[in-house]
């Protein structure tokens, strides 16, 4: 069976999944028709671009209570935002918790905790589309045959753009709520290995590899790595048109802009093009950078790699029989780490690999550069040799 048909039968699947659980309630449920009016004021007009609102839009929403903020908060909210709004609402006659959180200027999502267990997803279905919405799954499980408790929706209104809603069992016993009003976050390590963002039925764990190899992000860290290395006595600048098969990632345009500032971080890059996109798994998300010349790129950078375990990928690059050999050390920070390799490797030229790691109010995410052209960048002060094949610090 084809892509197109097996993804086509996932949809029909997916319409008629959603079409039974709505035809199977009968009464309509008051925590979906409270939901459905604390949604509807914040979607925006439609637009190409993901949604998100002002935080003075949450005053629209004339069923929530806000209390002071935004506040800045210590620690992120599990979406990964720093400001946080609290608020209270009456849902289904039961007093509920609100908390909305963004950025400085930004409201990215709102997290609803009811007391009371949440509601089935007959009823949630059958409730949001008696208001209108549209409804599609947007996360699924990987075992259709054993769905999970938790469950993540794609809603939509006409003239709206998109939003996403998670609903799941709290600690407590009683229902969390989430609405995304952009992107869906990544998942966690955890859920990775049950669920995945492909609901056309065609995912499906391969047998030894475990559901969430690729999905949670070293795997995929490596494969780019791994395709990006030239062949020995290949030219060491990738054609920008190549760059649209690596995997895992997404570039807007394969025309590179000029780079008007030289790019630092893993060392002063005075290449005059520059290409931005987005790297993307289950549960990793990364910046994709790639500068190089007018015929094409030879320095590439993933930044900022959560859900990362660490040294996983360099273990990786190693279990796929590349050598790595450290070459300098950063500076030695408390919550920081630099590191430069090079990489070599059976068939394939050698090139400098980098690799950062930091700590952020206890959550860790990594740095990846890699220079095709095998050039190591001049020294910086503070930077030293590794000794004994090793750096200070995190190494």
């Amino acid at each position: 069976m084809s892509t197109i048909s097996l993804t086509r039968l996932g949809a029909l699947a997916a319409a008629l999944f959603l079409g039974a659980v709505a035809a199977a309630t009968a009464q309509p449920d008051p925590t979906a028709g409270g939901l459905a009016q604390l949604i509807r004021p914040l979607m925006a007009p439609a637009s190409p671009y993901p949604s998100s609102a002002a935080w003075s839009d949450l005053d629209k929403v004339r069923a929530i209570r806000w209390g002071a903020g935004p506040v800045m908060l210590n620690r992120p909210s599990p979406d990964g935002n720093y400001f946080a709004r609290p608020g209270q609402a009456i849902l289904a006659g039961r007093q509920v918790l609100v908390v909305a959180t963004g950025a400085r200027s930004m409201v990215f999502s709102l997290y609803l905790r009811d007391p009371a267990p949440p509601a089935s997803a007959e009823a949630l279905v059958a409730g949001l589309q008696r208001a209108g919405y549209s409804v599609a799954p947007a996360r699924c499980p990987l075992d259709r045959a054993r769905p999970g408790p938790r469950r993540w929706y794609r809603l939509s209104l006409p003239q709206k753009n998109p939003v996403f809603l998670y609903a799941g069992p709290l600690a407590s016993g009683g229902g969390g709520y989430t609405l995304f009003l952009g992107e869906l976050p990544p998942m966690t390590r955890a859920e990775a290995t049950l669920y995945t963002d492909d609901c056309s039925g065609a995912a499906r764990p391969g047998p030894g590899k475990g559901p969430g190899r690729a999905a949670n992000g070293e795997e995929a860290v490596v494969s780019v790595i791994e395709a990006l290395l030239r062949p020995l006595g290949a030219a060491s600048t990738l054609p920008w048109p190549a760059l649209a098969s690596l995997p895992s990632t997404n570039w807007p345009s394969l025309t590179p802009a000029r780079m008007t500032n030289p790019w630092t971080d893993a060392g002063e890059d005075r290449n005059p093009r520059l290409l931005q996109g987005q790297f993307k798994t289950s549960a990793t998300r990364m910046a994709a950078i790639a500068t190089g010349e007018e015929r094409g790129a030879n320095r590439f950078y993933l930044r900022e790699g959560g859900n990362l375990p660490r040294g996983a990928v360099l273990a990786g690059l190693a279990r796929d029989g590349f050598t790595l050999t450290p070459l300098r050390c950063g500076k030695v920070y408390t919550e920081t780490s630099q590191a430069w390799f090079r990489i070599a490797g059976a068939g394939k030229a050698p090139a400098v690999l980098y690799r950062a790691q930091h700590k952020t109010d206890g959550v860790w995410t990594e740095d990846y550069g890699l220079w095709l052209d095998n050039v190591l960048p001049p020294l910086e002060p503070g930077q030293s040799a590794p000794v004994a094949g090793r750096c200070p610090g995190w190494g």
